[in-house]
């Protein structure tokens, strides 16, 4: 577990730092109907189709992701490649089209 994610002095790439212990990391009133980790950072689902992700830092509060609609589901990999899955407006699916960001941008024409 990357625990190392919010205490000085982790390492994700080693998986050292302090030991967590159960810790709530979204605000009152705030649902998740799905939580992701990888790479360096965690990403969550909202009930109402909102992305947040926390990164490597030390902060517990949550950086929203601006997304073109709600998202139906999220994904993520150990490379720093973070998504979602963006439906047609109306649709009842859940199917979409991916949305994509993060430091391997290669992967997908990007410049890194």
């Amino acid at each position: 577990d990357n625990l190392s994610l919010f205490y000085a002095g982790g390492s994700p790439f080693g998986m050292t730092g302090t030991s967590m212990k159960p810790t709530r990391l979204s605000p009152v009133g705030m649902k998740f109907k799905k939580a992701l980790i990888g790479g360096t950072s965690i990403l969550g689902l909202t009930t109402s189709g909102q992305v947040y992700q926390w990164s490597l830092g030390g902060s517990r509060t949550p950086t929203l992701i601006p997304t073109p609609g709600p998202a139906s589901d999220i994904f993520i990999s150990r490379l720093s490649v973070y998504g979602c899955i963006i439906p047609d407006p109306g649709s009842t699916s859940g199917m979409g089209y991916p949305y994509i960001w993060g430091n391997a941008g290669s992967m997908w024409g990007g410049p890194n």
